[in-house]
């Protein structure tokens, strides 16, 4: 009841087709790995990575990424120091023979592995910085089935072409890991689901997938829903510079010049446009920097071994270079600002679409810039966002930058998506659907001033939106002016708004907020959103969003609404008496409390100016240190105004004929001067400050201190 059949692929595929019920054996091979500059089959492959995983356990190791069809294991090699510690270190990758006939990406790999380790053995200073400030991943054969084919053939077992079998983002929002929606894997390919797996746990910021069939450097899009022409990235020119950098250094490549290819580099969508493509997915929804290159004009069994070495010695230096990206640009940690955790968090580029996310584990995040000054934008579920100016990158190291987000206040926090009723809700968002203002769900009230038809809310489902936050919107003046708004207690707030749609290049975009232009700005061809961010002051218990003067077709995304603590006097009138002016009840000689102390003063130490409170009078004190006695006082100090300067000043007499300071605070400059100073936490928002006359009690008939406290 049981035979042994040799057959080949064609026959294979005819007894499945009668019926056969069959097991692929995996035929004998020699374990014994072959030395570089020959071909090498899976078990050849395999024992070598073996050598060097256990010739160099200190720099790297040998991991499966799953199964192939045929239950072969995906190896990858680890290269970086201390191989087993989750580590703050961009993660670079090279994949190869995704197509099982095109070897020669294999070989590469095998040859860059053998100079990373020696080179780091032999402390080459080049290869050393590499390995020591990378996470490195090779992975030589992605289809060993296709490999391991009676004739090496592109597909695998299960006769899909790898490189066309993952998620198309082209005509859909693919979303991402950290807005959601989560990665579906269900009828894919064991292989496709096993690199998604992997590239989503890894956060790459660079990598690059080896081919043969001709010698350029494909960058995305591969297919961005426009066919066969010309389909650039947000990362366009980024991704010309890396591809250049590779081929410019590869002299066959850099000679290639016959239409579309320029200097052996392509977009890929110009030269034919495919779908479910390794990069574009990659990019599209795991923010990875990814290009697709082809070595040579072979395929199996071409070219011969025997010029495995000279494809070496073409591509050693474009492999290094590339790979060398990987250390530039911007990075850093994000993590929480009370706790000091790591974050989870997105960062984008203020004018490119695209975001790069930070690792879970370590909140280390890599942003790959060419040479410029940048504003970077900061998000993450839970926490208030954060906009970062003036960030200098240059050619060589990438720019350290670590961030603390805020979580979002306990007073009140809302994040709102405007989409129709069927879509996807963002991860941490709330979903307004065009009705009218009302009670929703989780206490919260907010909508519209009448209920929206249902056009108003859009959902694109376009590839290019960057996530599920972009691809829908309200068009805000369709029908009307409409005007959105939220039930929220008085005080400041932090507003963040984006406005846009992916199938528009057109309009002018202009959102107030309270009243106050929080918005302006047009989209463009590369980039069809505009967000903003700005500090809002709420008096009457709902803040608002309308159109602004000159709007044209305005288009709402999404805000973010994150209650501040008062910065300002104002802020603060705002939260405790529900108005900015500096009258009535709110006025700063006002005693609203009767506890004898003005509301300037209430603010200035931090109180509450509608509960009368003991304590806050200003407290002298005398303070010895060996065998002297030192003159004192304490006081409260609010440590959430910025707008304020707080004096301490002394005098040899009552009346004084003037006040010499001994110390000075500002937000901007902190304490400064000759008094000694100490501050003790005194409840939130609030410290207890002591300072301390530098002038000793002894011999001085008589001394006195005061405070004094301005507004800036």
């Amino acid at each position: 009841d049981r035979a042994v059949v040799y057959a080949d692929d064609e026959e294979l595929a005819n007894l499945q087709a009668a019926g056969w019920a069959l097991k692929v054996l995996v035929p004998p091979a020699s374990s014994a790995a072959k030395a570089l500059g020959d071909y090498h089959g899976y078990t050849n492959m395999t024992a070598m990575l073996d050598g060097y995983a256990a010739a160099y356990p200190a720099l790297c190791r040998k991991l499966s990424l799953g199964k192939s069809v045929q239950n072969r294991d995906l190896w990858a090699l680890k290269i970086t120091t201390d191989p087993d510690l989750p580590q703050d270190k961009p993660r670079f990758r090279y994949l190869a023979a995704m197509h099982g006939n095109e070897a020669v990406g294999t070989e590469l790999c095998l040859y860059l592995i053998d100079l990373l380790l020696k080179g780091y053995g032999s402390n080459d200073t080049r290869i050393v910085n590499l390995v020591r400030n990378v996470e490195i991943w090779i992975v030589p054969l992605v289809n060993p089935d296709g490999r391991e084919s009676k004739n090496p053939r592109r597909y695998n077992a299960n006769n899909y072409d790898l490189n066309r079998s993952f998620p198309e983002g082209s005509g859909t929002n693919l979303g991402n890991g950290l807005y959601g929606p989560s990665i579906n894997t269900n009828g894919l390919q064991p292989e496709v689901r096993a690199l998604m797996a992997w590239t989503t746990n890894h956060n790459f910021s660079l990598g690059a997938n080896l081919h043969t069939g001709t010698v350029v450097v494909n960058y995305p899009y591969d297919n961005d829903n426009l066919g066969s022409v010309f389909s650039p990235p947000p990362d366009v020119t980024l991704f010309q510079a890396m591809a250049r950098s590779y081929a410019s250094n590869n002299p066959p490549m850099w000679a290639n010049n016959i239409p579309p290819f320029t200097n052996g580099i392509v977009n890929g969508a110009d030269w034919y446009a495919i779908d479910g493509g390794l990069q574009d997915w990659s990019y599209r929804y795991a923010s990875s920097l990814e290009v697709t290159i082809e070595l040579s004009d072979y395929q199996w069994p071409n070219p011969p071994a025997s010029t495995l070495p000279t494809y070496w010695a073409q591509n050693r230096e474009s492999m290094l270079a590339y790979m060398e990206w990987a250390l530039r640009g911007v990075r850093g940690i994000i993590r929480d600002a009370q706790t000091g955790q790591p974050i989870r968090g997105a960062v984008r580029t203020e004018g490119v679409h695209h975001l790069v996310f930070s690792d879970a584990s370590v909140g280390d995040y890599h942003r790959i810039l060419l040479p410029g000054n940048y504003t970077l934008w900061f998000y993450a579920p839970g926490y208030a966002p954060q906009r970062v100016t003036n960030v200098m990158v240059s050619a060589g190291a990438a720019t350290r930058l670590d961030v603390a987000l805020q979580p979002v206040s306990a007073r009140f926090a809302a994040k709102i998506n405007f989409q129709p009723p069927a879509a996807i809700v963002p991860e941490g968002h709330r979903a307004d659907t065009g009705a009218a203002f009302g009670l929703r769900a989780g206490g919260y009230s907010y909508g519209w001033e009448t209920a929206l038809a249902g056009g108003n809310l859009i959902e694109r489902k376009a590839g290019r939106s960057r996530d599920l936050r972009y691809d829908t919107h309200c068009q805000m003046q369709a029908g009307g002016s409409h005007t959105w708004e939220i039930a929220v207690p008085n005080g400041p707030y932090s507003v963040l708004v984006a406005v846009g749609d992916p199938a528009y290049a057109t309009g002018a975009y202009r959102i107030l907020a309270e009243n106050l232009l929080l918005l302006s700005g047009a989209p463009s061809a590369a980039n069809r959103w505009v967000e903003a961010h700005g500090t809002v002051i709420v008096t009457d218990g709902r803040l608002t969003l309308s159109n602004g003067p000159g709007a044209v077709s305005n288009r709402l995304a999404f805000v973010e609404i994150n209650a501040l603590e008062p910065a300002t006097i104002e802020q603060w009138r705002a939260w405790w008496f529900g108005t900015t002016n500096n009258s009535g009840v709110a006025a700063d000689a006002n005693d609203a409390d009767h506890d004898d102390l003005p509301n300037f003063l209430e603010y200035a130490f931090g109180l509450n100016p509608t509960l009368p409170e003991s304590g806050w009078q200003l407290s002298p004190r005398v303070l010895h240190t060996n065998g002297t006695a030192w003159l004192a006082c304490s006081f409260l100090r609010n440590t959430n105004a910025t707008d304020l300067a707080f004096f301490l000043q002394a005098a040899a007499e009552l009346p004084a004929p003037s006040w010499s300071n001994l110390a000075s605070w500002t937000h901007a400059d902190g304490w400064v001067g000759s008094a000694a100073v100490s501050e003790t936490n005194a409840g939130p928002g609030r410290v207890c400050v002591i300072l301390t006359d530098p002038q000793p009690i002894e011999g001085v008939p008589r001394r006195y201190l005061r405070l004094a406290v301005d507004r800036l």
